[in-house]
């Protein structure tokens, strides 16, 4: 009898944690959900909507399905989401908030602005510059002053106004070499075709470990949280503040869902990373998850499509 008691027990708490997730979705979903991602497979974006996959199907038993539409930068994938994806709810997005507002911005490409929803956050991962073994800052810093330093940068993307600021302080110019995808920029530094790349600590902490390449410093004014031995080069004079400079990955939908089904779907990534499980899932990716619930998410496009306005009216000059 006491077996039967217990195995009652966790059956109903079993039922009741998976309540509690899917609160206010109905039968929602219903069959796989397309998470769209706008990067090549093995990036830091991936990984990370890789790892949300993980986390949603251990925590709620959803089943997401990552696809990776890449082209024109992050347009092709950030475009097929806004206005080709069907709008039920089963085709959902993630990025980086900065390079979607770049690409709402930019008139070259026919997104509109609102087209999208984001509706929560996943992390805030700021951009670290990166070199091989032996370089330094100073080391660095030299070689752009002497006219050699080689940048990697994705074109279309916020790196080219971060280099912008990075060269800024000790007024160098470096030379800018196209290399798309943090895999690519990665390998020209261990193929020899730049000097410094834009990652992310958890895509390249590997290449530390292996005593290849090393961390120049964070593009942030605040100690990363994973390793506070790095620099933050805006507490060293460089113009990057707080949380700006990064990848702020974000869950996006089409405007057009249903809003019982955003809610849905918010709630329940919310939820997720809020658990326990859902946070051990992410640490092994070395990714501290920040959900800070729907409507604050949604306000966060309006944040950034202000700082990316100014950075734009001050390139122009």
């Amino acid at each position: 009898m006491k077996l039967h008691i217990t195995m009652a027990a966790t059956a109903v708490a079993a039922l009741a944690t998976s309540a509690a997730v899917a609160a206010d979705c109905g039968s929602f979903p219903e069959r796989p959900i397309e998470v769209v991602v706008p990067y090549g497979a093995g990036g830091a974006v991936d990984v990370s909507s890789r790892t949300l996959a993980e986390a949603v199907k251990a925590v709620a038993g959803w089943d997401l399905r990552v696809a990776n539409r890449t082209g024109a930068g992050t347009v092709t994938g950030q475009d097929y989401l806004a206005s080709q994806a069907p709008t039920d709810g089963y085709t959902i997005g993630v990025m980086p908030l900065m390079a979607a507002v770049l690409n709402d911005q930019d008139e070259r490409n026919s997104l509109e602005p609102g087209s999208l929803e984001v509706v929560e956050t996943i992390a805030f991962d700021p951009w670290l510059f990166v070199a091989k073994k032996g370089e330094t800052l100073e080391s660095l810093t030299e070689k752009g002053k002497a006219g050699k330093l080689r940048y990697a940068f994705s074109p279309g993307s916020e790196q080219g106004l971060m280099g912008d600021k990075l060269q800024a302080k000790d007024g160098y110019e470096m030379a800018r070499v196209p290399l798309s995808g943090g895999v690519n920029r990665l390998g020209g530094l261990l193929n020899g075709s730049v000097d410094i790349a834009p990652s992310f600590y958890g895509e390249a902490k590997q290449y530390f470990d292996g005593d290849v390449m090393v961390p120049i410093g964070f593009a942030n004014n605040v100690p990363y949280w994973a390793d506070g031995s790095i620099p933050a080069l805006g507490a060293e004079g460089y113009d990057f503040p707080t949380n700006v400079w990064g990848s702020y990955r974000v869950v996006l939908v089409p405007s057009a869902v249903p809003d019982d089904i955003k809610s849905c779907i918010a709630d329940t990534m919310t939820e997720v990373m809020e658990s326990e499980k859902g946070k051990e899932i992410f640490l092994e990716k070395t990714i501290r998850v920040d959900p800070v619930g729907h409507e604050a998410a949604k306000a966060k496009y309006g944040e950034f499509e202000a700082i990316v306005k100014d950075l734009l009216a001050a390139a122009k000059g």
